[in-house]
């Protein structure tokens, strides 16, 4: 059973590697890139599909076909000459070539320019150069619609006669590599044209006798016909044809993945009927269960009864892995998981795999590696040790892996090393000085054994583990910089643990790992303490984060752009400034320091100086407003400007368990609600209308924020100040203005 320590900090990475490498967040250990499937190379990993998109890019399709032209014409005939020549000349130039082909004139250019020109001059490849001149013919009349945008899309008129020409040209030339080619052409011209019915009587007539042909032609003119076949209603006859492109041609497999599907039971079992061997019944169960919402393990062993050896088998084997191990471990860093609660049978019961599942198919795979011969064993083997972790047996696991180890090829040995490690740092369960030093050499070392992306992984998991033994040894400090997320620490980290994190750089390291945590506090004990004072402004305990400021080095207060507010914070805005770039704002004028003395001195000249009490309290509502979310100066009270909006926090629960507010909406919150406070003051104590007015609209302001944040809807938000302003300071100039220059303003006064 695996200790809840392991897993689930709700936080994300901004280094996520020792050398500043950016990986991927997801938990990955037996990552697909690494094992290789040579009868699918095209293809890459995804949970919805089995292929990448570049699949479907038009060079796909150009470079296979263009192979196809270099075996047809001979070693000269090089892939980059030919893309120039197919790809790159019009129809008139391969008439004139043609032409030239016959002796009647001299070859055009660019065309004499080609290594095959000499070849052209012999009199050769004439009937491939007015092949060649037909398909560009056809290229208008063949070309893909979007389906979305023109489902009755009209056929382009004179087609027919092209596809006359074609079937002429296939009849008069003996050369079959052509002839496969024209019957192409005619089945496409149909398809597109959506003569379904047309299309699939040319392909069984024109294109089917010619399977002897090799040529990646054969597969495209097939996925046609599959195409023709499910929009003539034939279901079952579709799918089995769509499977056969998927397995025989790379350039069509995205293609023949959208048009594969099984709707019905009968649908199912014809389509495996028309299978004429066991390794194409086993591709319909591959494509079955490689539906990202299937659950395949019956369709697996299925596979495995009717062709064991097959790379598919493993694939898709791989594929159920990668989704339990998703379920399992999640992404870095993330919140609580089924490792993290230990296996227990009330896991999340939302995940696809639940712990019987995941123990049948550990079972499967060990089972099949007992009884039988696979393509890749090594593969299997490390399967069935990995498996057996999944399913939180380690010590089988560590078994299974020890007994596997000494007999994998060279290839396997780092993939090995990978789960080796992982084994070891998800069985710890309690962290001394001595087992931090082991984990980082065995991490270290296993590091130097693979890429970018797993070294990665290691290092996440290394640090995403022990920070929850961390948590549960009750050693916040660790725990924290373990996750070293800049955003987590200067962002989320209370006082509390701030002052845990300044303890801990303060007092020597007893492990290499502990020198690795310190060295992850960029700028040290004064970084945390500038981040100590800012916390303390955000709860309106100015006196001692001035104290905390003051204690800083005048080097560190002077160089450190974090220090320096981007605004003067106590002059009002009629707009929200929240990016002073390209704005008019006053950056460098005061730091954290300075501002929190001013504060503090105006709060008391509200108190000394009474004839000018409105325009210094009006000054402390500026500072509260502008240094929280809504103003430019929020650098006061914060590193970062959160860029999602509220989420309602201080409404009322409409459910048990809803979401609380955080830190950062609660200073807002406080900061709002000073502000407010000040401005009210200011209005009240205001020793001319102009001033009062002036208070008064940004009271309003104040109190639409709260109404954001309290989750009224916009007709719901009661802005007293607003209704104020209009009925007491209509006549003053600031009023004036405001309706000239606050649309908003200007809209709610006419209403």
């Amino acid at each position: 059973m695996l200790s809840g320590a392991l897993l689930g900090i709700p936080t994300r990475l901004d280094s996520c590697s020792w050398d500043g490498y950016e990986p991927s967040m997801a938990y990955n250990f037996m990552s697909p890139e690494n094992y290789r499937f040579e009868n699918l190379q095209a293809f890459h990993f995804t949970y919805d599909r089995l292929y990448n998109y570049d699949l479907l890019e038009e060079s796909v399709s150009e470079d296979a076909n263009l192979q196809d032209w270099v075996a047809h014409l001979g070693p000269k005939a090089s892939i980059d000459e030919l893309r120039k020549l197919v790809y790159g000349s019009s129809e008139e130039q391969f008439r004139a070539l043609a032409g030239a082909i016959k002796g009647m004139h001299e070859s055009p250019y660019p065309i004499s320019r080609f290594k095959l020109n000499e070849e052209f001059k012999a009199g050769k490849y004439l009937e491939e150069i007015e092949y060649l001149a037909m398909a560009k013919q056809f290229e208008p009349y063949s070309s893909y619609y979007d389906e979305w945008e023109e489902k009755d899309a009209a056929p382009i008129p004179g087609f027919r006669d092209l596809v006359n020409e074609a079937l002429a040209a296939q009849a008069k030339t003996a050369n079959r590599f052509l002839k496969l080619r024209y019957g192409y052409q005619v089945v496409r011209i149909y398809h597109r044209n959506r003569y379904f019915k047309e299309a699939k009587e040319a392909w069984e007539q024109h294109v089917k006798p010619l399977a002897d042909v090799k040529s990646v032609i054969w597969w495209w003119s097939m996925c046609d016909y599959a195409g023709a076949l499910r929009n003539l209603g034939l279901e079952a006859e579709a799918a089995y044809h769509f499977s056969l492109v998927f397995d025989h041609c790379p350039s069509r497999r995205g293609q023949a993945w959208y048009g594969w599907r099984i709707q019905d039971e009968a649908i199912w079992q014809n389509s495996l009927a028309m299978c004429k061997d066991n390794h194409e019944k086993s591709l319909q169960y591959f494509l079955r269960c490689a539906d990202p919402n299937a659950l395949p393990i019956d369709d697996v062993k299925a596979m495995h009864d009717l062709e064991p050896n097959s790379r598919y088998l493993e694939l898709i084997l791989l594929r159920e892995i990668n989704k339990i191990e998703q379920h399992m471990f999640g992404y870095a860093f993330e919140s609580e998981t089924p490792f993290h609660l230990g296996f227990s049978p009330d896991y999340p019961s939302d995940t696809d795999y639940s712990p019987a599942e995941v123990k049948e198919l550990r079972d499967f795979v060990a089972s099949a590696l007992r009884n039988a011969n696979h393509h890749d064993r090594d593969f299997w083997s490390l399967a069935d040790a990995y498996l057996s972790f999944l399913s939180g047996d380690f010590a089988e696991a560590k078994t299974k892996l020890a007994v596997a180890s000494p007999g994998l090829s060279a290839p396997y040995v780092p993939k090995a090393a990978i789960l080796d490690v992982v084994f070891k740092i998800c069985a710890t369960e309690t962290i001394d000085s001595a087992t931090e030093n082991v984990l980082l050499d065995q991490v270290t070392h296993a590091r130097t054994l693979l890429g970018e992306d797993d070294q990665s992984r290691l290092t996440n998991l290394l640090d995403d583990g022990l920070s929850l033994v961390y948590r549960k040894q009750g050693q916040i400090a660790k725990a924290l910089l373990a996750r070293r997320s800049a955003e987590t620490l200067w962002d989320k980290s209370s006082l509390a643990e701030i002052d845990e994190m300044l303890a801990f750089i303060r007092r020597p390291k007893n492990s290499r790992y502990e020198e690795l945590l310190g060295s992850r506090i960029e700028g040290g004990e004064n970084s945390l303490l500038e981040l100590r004072g800012t916390r303390l402004l955000g709860e309106d305990r100015f006196d001692e984060a001035i104290k905390v400021f003051e204690a800083l080095p005048e080097s560190y207060r002077a160089e450190n752009s974090s220090f320096f507010l981007e605004d003067d914070p106590f002059i009002g805005k009629t707009h929200d400034i929240i990016n002073c770039e390209g704005r008019y704002c006053a950056a460098g004028k005061y730091t954290k320091l300075s501002f929190a003395q001013r504060v503090q001195e105006l709060r008391k000249l509200t108190i000394s100086d009474h004839a000018n009490m409105a325009r210094h309290q009006l000054e402390l509502g500026h500072a509260f407003y502008n240094s929280s979310y809504y103003g430019p100066a929020w650098g006061a009270m914060d590193y970062y400007r959160r860029y999602t909006w509220f989420e309602f926090a201080f409404r009322e629960p409409e459910e048990e368990g809803e979401k609380a507010p955080d830190m950062d909406e609660v200073r807002d919150r406080r900061l709002m609600d000073l502000a407010v406070q000040y401005y009210t003051w200011a209005m009240q104590n205001a020793t001319n209308k102009e001033m009062a007015a002036e208070a008064c609209f940004h009271l309003a302001k104040a109190q639409q924020n709260i109404g954001y944040m309290d989750g009224q809807d916009w007709e719901e938000q009661q802005r007293p100040a607003f209704d104020q302003l209009m009925a007491q300071h209509r006549g003053t100039k600031f009023y004036t203005r405001m309706v000239r220059e606050c649309k908003y303003f200007y809209f709610y006064s006419r209403k």
